[in-house]
């Protein structure tokens, strides 16, 4: 199954980008990059490269936060809304620092990742007990 990777690189002008990609692995998508004329700087999972992709959608997100989150997703999940659409419901309650993070773990499960893999990409937001409980 495809994994989230964020990238810098510089391409032929000499020009550094940042982005996020899906391959099998960190090594496909450096080769894929290389093929298409970039300079691979670092490829690392998204939730590791900080600034970047994810890393920035979690960035400012607080311990307290967190509560919110479960808060703001408990009420449509319980009222029977799919877990896409308790997501996108939560996004518009919660702040937007938080926002972010609710949009990209429905991203992620749109995709096909479970909600425990969603959350492990942002394990600097969401301790391990609450992802083991997820």
């Amino acid at each position: 199954m495809p994994t989230s990777f964020s990238y810098r690189v510089v391409d032929t002008r000499g020009q550094r980008t940042r982005g996020v990609a899906d391959a099998e692995n960190s090594e496909g998508l450096t080769r894929t990059l290389e093929s298409q004329g970039f300079l691979v700087l670092d490829v690392a999972p998204a939730a590791q490269l900080s600034g970047t992709g994810v890393g920035a959608a979690s960035r400012h997100v607080r311990r307290r936060d967190v509560l919110e989150v479960t808060r703001a997703l408990a009420a449509p999940l319980g009222a029977g809304l799919s877990l896409s659409r308790a997501l996108t419901t939560a996004a518009h309650i919660v702040p937007e620092r938080v926002s972010r993070l609710l949009e990209d773990l429905r991203a992620r499960t749109a995709r096909g990742d479970g909600l425990a893999i969603a959350l492990d990409a942002h394990a600097n937001v969401f301790p391990p007990m609450y992802r083991g409980v997820v």
